[in-house]
């Protein structure tokens, strides 16, 4: 660990509401080369107007709420109690904006923080007892990326008596090379904390990655740990180096730990741990390789009477989103896929807008029904990465060449974090349309059993019918249709790959 000391007071500026602040932060930026230090009086302190009704949006991914240019910077709230003196946003991934919204960009070799509450309140209530008029609820409850803070040339980051406040992609000032956090509240989900050495935090765990990688390494001593997760609880998703020194776990679950779904046990070490008081048991098992793709499919090929065909697409509906088929490289594999998917094997997309078309050979021939199983990686039942054009549709009496046809669309949107949402759609030409209402479903999970057919009513007349099982609960959606002219069978996932795949275990048509 390298140590990291404060930054000089240097030029000092005092603030007392969110407007002197932001004004303070336009003369910094003014004195890149220049110390900084900010005091900071009571209150709550908004980075961003929380009722400005524009969606907020960056050509370079990641909107910023605010940048802060300068050679190094302290931030000192007044009052000794971190909650009293709030530094907040409210915005994420499509809730207000679209990219994952963070508070602050730092582009300032060291930086002091101290007696700061940094608070991303879009999947959060603001409570603020000092003034309860201040405080506001949470913008949406489906949980996105909402961040904090990120760094870049940063050389040291020093926080004491900090609290850090969001969920998904918490960023407690993510990127500088050395990161101390003393005495700090941290509350966060996967992908959310930041590398460097916890000392006497206390830290709540809403799920069970809450890094994604420590090439650098975390390091935890005297530290408190509240587990909200069931099952098996990780420290990361990419293997990396955690310490653990005097760290007390506590969970009202029965729950199992280790390192990392891929263990390196290795690089990792645990001295006086104890779960809910008494000594915590982490699973130091070498894990086997994750299983090569041993067949990867961006061809052209005929079995049992059908032409399959692997590509990738990027539908019309999606043009939002910056993304492109790479025709040069497989869009799907065989083989084997991380998280909800452990343990199955089938076809993995293996980039965004992956797609199989599946046509009979013989004239006259159509496919007219369709069953799959679905294992997604996601095992909360969100199904897919975020709610940024990412959905599965299941189409059966499809024209490859027209783009014409009826299906079922799978889709994350910002209205669930532990659902999707299931309606019917048309193809016409390729404009996609929804004919059936939007509707919550919480069977998207391992494994999911999924039915599309068009059949016709007792009045003679086409209907699409689609049906979703997992375990005995089922989902229903049909609708009256004009009859279709098409013969394939089409399915498009525009979600992305690894933890937002979904695995196709099985295809059946007829």
């Amino acid at each position: 660990m390298t140590m990291m000391a404060q930054p000089h007071a240097g030029r000092v500026v005092k603030v007392a509401s969110s407007e002197q602040l932001i004004d303070a932060i336009k003369l910094i930026n003014k004195s890149p080369q220049d110390e900084w230090t900010v005091q900071i009086e009571a209150g709550v302190y908004w980075l961003d107007n929380p009722d400005a009704p524009e969606v907020r949006k960056a050509e370079g991914g990641t909107p910023f709420a605010q940048t802060i240019r300068c050679k190094s910077i302290r931030l000192i709230g007044s009052d000794p109690d971190a909650a009293n003196t709030v530094l907040a946003v409210n915005r994420g991934q499509t809730q207000g904006a679209i990219g994952n919204f963070t508070m602050f960009l730092f582009q300032c070799r060291n930086i002091y923080a101290e007696n700061i509450t940094f608070g991303n309140y879009c999947n959060v209530d603001l409570n603020y007892p000092l003034r309860p008029e201040l405080s506001r609820k949470k913008r949406a409850e489906a949980i996105v990326q909402a961040q904090l803070a990120i760094c870049s040339g940063t050389d040291s980051v020093v926080c004491k008596n900090c609290n850090f406040i969001s969920r998904l992609n918490l960023c407690n000032f993510t990127g500088a090379r050395n990161a101390l956090f003393e005495h700090c509240h941290l509350e966060c989900t996967d992908d959310a904390l930041a590398e460097g050495t916890y000392k006497q935090c206390d830290l709540t765990f809403y799920s069970s990655k809450p890094f994604y990688s420590t090439s650098r390494g975390a390091w935890f001593e005297d530290c408190d740990i509240d587990i909200k997760t069931k099952g098996i609880q990780y420290f990361t998703k990419v293997p990396g180096p955690i310490h653990l020194k005097n760290v007390r776990l506590h969970s009202a679950e029965k729950i199992k730990f280790a390192w990392c779904k891929d263990n390196h046990p290795e690089i990792c070490s645990a001295e006086n741990v104890t779960l809910n008081g008494k000594k915590a048991k982490i699973d130091n098992k070498q894990t086997k390789p994750t299983e090569q793709i041993h067949e990867a499919m961006d061809y052209k090929q005929e079995a049992g009477g059908y032409l399959y065909v692997f590509d990738a697409y990027k539908p019309s509906d999606t043009e939002a989103y910056s993304w492109k088929p790479d025709h040069s490289k497989p869009a799907w594999y065989w083989g084997t896929a991380p998280d909800g998917a452990e343990g199955y094997k089938g076809l993995v997309q293996s980039q965004r807008g992956a797609r199989i078309l599946i046509t009979p050979k013989t004239e006259g021939k159509a496919i007219t029904s369709a069953t799959i199983e679905a294992i997604p990686c996601k095992s909360a039942g969100q199904g897919f990465g975020s709610a940024t054009g990412q959905y599965m549709d299941i189409c059966v009496s499809f024209d490859p060449d027209k783009l014409t046809g009826y299906g079922l669309r799978i889709e994350r949107t910002p209205d669930y974090d532990h659902a999707v949402v299931v309606r019917l759609v048309e193809y016409s030409d390729g404009k996609i349309t929804p004919i059936t209402p939007p509707a919550k479903c919480e069977l998207f999970k391992t494994p999911c059993k999924i039915s599309v057919g068009i059949g016709t009513t007792k009045l003679g007349e086409s209907q699409v019918t689609a049906i979703l099982k997992h375990g005995k609960v089922t989902q229903k959606l049909e609708k009256t249709i004009t009859h279709p002219s098409g013969s394939s069978f089409m399915l498009q996932h525009t979600g992305t790959t690894g933890g937002g795949a979904t695995l196709l275990k099985s295809i059946k048509v007829k």
